[in-house]
């Protein structure tokens, strides 16, 4: 059995995302649920095109945000670029466009997936990027970067950059001499759509623990949990 792309307005989601996405099947691909390729020889699901987007989004907003603000230093651009392409900024672009309703799921799992789609939502924005390179390279991807990030990216290099408890806690780090920070995955649970994260961040003799929906998440929550205490500890000296 092969993949069927015929079962996806190919040509809907073309008018959305433009004529970069030149390959049938990397579109169907991308718009593929894991819960609808398990049991379908042949079909596969978005998450490989996500992985792959996740890189290019990366590439793409680092070159947007270094352009927009070339005195900024790395923990500045790092912070913007965190903001620019969260799970939550990518999950309300791509709601914005409508590209969810275009998804295949398995059936009875459309509706719980779009009660708590967040995370299913920059899957797929992640996985648009991906299909995208890979049927017309860096050129289109840029095209449709500029075209769905444009606006924000000239906003964050116009204002502070956002909270970076990551950048402050590995500046605090530095300069108490314990070098750098230390992030530890402990573990992850979740029903396969939805996980929680728990790590680990550790500086010299301190450490912290902190939970939340999503790898860098729960990393900049230990971080901020870590820098709070390290902090009071200082005050108390």
């Amino acid at each position: 059995m092969t993949m069927r792309s015929k079962d996806i307005d190919i040509a809907a989601v073309r008018a959305i995302l433009g004529p970069g996405l030149s390959d049938p099947a990397l579109v169907a691909e991308a718009f593929t649920h894991q819960s609808y390729a398990n049991g379908r020889p042949g079909v596969r699901d978005n998450q490989r095109l996500e992985f792959l987007g996740d890189a290019v989004l990366g590439l793409l907003s680092a070159e947007a945000l270094c352009a927009a603000d070339p005195d900024a230093d790395e923990g500045a651009m790092t912070a913007r670029r965190s903001a620019l392409v969260s799970g939550a900024s990518l999950a309300a672009v791509a709601t914005g466009l409508g590209l969810p309703r275009f998804m295949r799921f398995a059936d009875g799992v459309r509706d719980e997936t779009e009660r708590t789609g967040t995370r299913t939502a920059a899957a797929l924005m992640e996985a648009v990027f991906g299909a995208i390179w890979l049927s017309g390279g860096i050129a289109p991807a840029r095209e449709l970067f500029h075209r769905l990030f444009g606006d924000a990216v000239s906003r964050l290099g116009a204002s502070p950059p956002p909270d970076d408890p990551r950048g402050a806690l590995q500046t605090l780090s530095r300069r108490l001499g314990f070098g750098e920070p230390a992030y530890t995955l402990l573990s992850q649970s979740g029903d396969g759509r939805d996980f929680t994260f728990t790590a680990r961040v550790s500086c010299g003799p301190h450490s912290a623990e902190a939970s939340a929906p999503g790898k860098r998440r729960a990393f900049a929550a230990a971080a901020a949990r870590l820098l709070e205490s390290m902090r009071q500890q200082g005050d108390k000296r």
